[in-house]
């Protein structure tokens, strides 16, 4: 297959030849397919007669020009940008941040059916024990004293922090599932309350808790 560019008189502006062409671009630019050993692929740009627009230049498979540059890459598919003038200039690449996921620590059980909290070091959390419990993001514990006690939660330093009658954290949102979501890391903790939805599920009302226990309600109950 021969590719070429034509005008709209049908007159070559650059003759047939084997190498793929794409454009002109805005800036007058026609890319030009280069293959090499092995499979690979540069590109040349063309000017509008035919000859190499930056001679001796190749680059990988960019963007076409819109205005006095384009992002383009080298032939080792280093981003940067190509300007019209020839300037190539390397684009700084921001490295992914690395989340690193809170500890959690662990329920264990203990004698007479109850539980105790150890910490993500490994360490007993408090002296107390409980009648059920659940590990939450960055060392924080759910608690129940016995069976039918509301819950508190457990700082890391093993202190309680009595919940306001009738919420209850979130579970999905500090839970197991969503692991990385510490109470009160942005000052707040998520928290449920009002009717689930059906018996067993969460509390279907959303809410968060300052740290003094002060509720912000976005959706009132409806009575």
């Amino acid at each position: 297959m021969l590719y070429a560019l034509i005008d709209t008189t049908g007159a070559f502006i650059i003759a047939p030849q084997s190498a793929e062409l794409d454009g002109p671009d805005n800036r007058g630019f026609v890319r030009r397919k280069i293959l090499r050993p092995a499979g690979r692929q540069v590109y040349e740009y063309l000017g509008l007669d035919g000859k190499p627009a930056f001679p001796g230049r190749y680059f990988g498979w960019g963007e076409q020009f819109t205005g006095d540059s384009a992002a383009v890459p080298d032939t080792l598919n280093r981003p940067g940008v190509l300007y019209a003038n020839g300037t190539w200039l390397p684009r700084p690449t921001t490295p992914e941040k690395q989340y690193v996921k809170p500890a959690r620590g662990m329920v264990v059980p203990a004698d007479s059916s109850r539980v105790v909290f150890v910490s993500p070091t490994g360490h007993r959390v408090t002296t107390a024990s409980y009648a059920k419990g659940q590990a939450l993001a960055g060392g924080w514990f759910l608690a129940y004293d016995n069976a039918s006690s509301p819950a508190v939660l457990i700082t890391p330093a093993g202190n309680r922090y009595p919940l306001p009658p009738g919420y209850a954290p979130d579970l999905l949102y500090h839970g197991l599932d969503n692991y990385n979501h510490v109470p009160f890391d942005n000052g707040l903790l998520k928290v449920r309350w009002g009717k689930p939805h059906q018996e067993g599920w969460e509390p279907k009302r959303e809410a968060y808790m300052t740290r003094s226990g002060h509720i912000l309600v976005g959706d009132p109950d409806p009575k």
